[in-house]
């Protein structure tokens, strides 16, 4: 059915009817006041603002990086994050670290720079030295003390290289070994299994620089004492 005749016959209304039309709805809307005109805006970029924020946060690379903070602590960089840091990284780029061992002095000898050895304790020969790349290397090696306290440590070259170690938050402080040598003392660390910070195993570890090289001395919570004697021996 053609409805075109519908059209054809509605009639416009009069000139004078739309014009008094116009002014009486231009009359009955209240002006806007100069305040109202500037916050309104206002009100809309924060209301934008804050739908775009929620559209981050739903993102997981981006929420990590949204909720996560640089700070330096006892003279080190650490990133401060409540993700666990394995998620914000496909398994195809996960970096393997091959490592080989060599004799203590070996090892030794392969740094640039001195290398301070805890004094009054036992040392084990064998140590694992991996190169995260070149000129960068890492030395693990294990020891006891006088009193059968075991502990393990790190000795690596270019300290606070890639932003830092990243930690969970009020898991680290400042510590001084002495009054010129600042450290920092976290407590816990990430899980692989459960991927969250864990500290129900009493972890803790020493951290500080000492002549461009990066040390990490670590033990049980409840030898803290001793471990901080340990790493008091190995300063000049």
């Amino acid at each position: 059915m053609n409805d075109k005749f519908l059209y054809q016959l509605r009639e416009q209304p009069r000139l004078e009817f739309t014009e008094n039309l116009h002014r009486k709805l231009a009359f009955s809307r209240p002006a806007l006041p100069i305040w109202d005109r500037r916050l309104k805006p206002a009100f809309s970029l924060l209301l934008i603002g804050l739908m775009l924020a929620t559209v981050l946060m739903s993102v997981t690379p981006v929420r990590s990086a949204v909720m996560s903070f640089l700070t330096r602590v006892g003279g080190l960089s650490f990133e401060v994050t409540t993700d666990y840091p394995g998620d914000n990284y496909p398994e195809d780029e996960e970096i393997t670290i091959e490592s080989r061992t060599l004799p203590l002095n070996e090892a030794m000898a392969l740094f640039p720079y001195p290398v301070h050895l805890p004094q009054n304790v036992t040392l084990e020969q064998e140590v694992s030295v991996g190169e995260l790349s070149p000129g960068y290397l890492d030395v693990f090696l294990r020891g006891q003390t006088q009193q059968g306290v075991r502990f393990h440590m790190d000795i690596m070259t270019n300290p606070d290289t890639n932003g830092g170690e990243i930690i969970f938050p009020d898991s680290v402080e400042e510590i001084f070994l002495d009054a010129d040598h600042p450290a920092a003392l976290i407590r816990g660390g990430w899980n692989y299994d459960t991927k969250v910070w864990d500290a129900a195993y009493g972890s803790v570890r020493i951290k500080w620089v000492l002549d461009n090289l990066l040390y990490t001395l670590g033990g049980n919570i409840d030898d803290l004492e001793v471990l901080l004697e340990v790493a008091r021996s190995m300063l000049p």
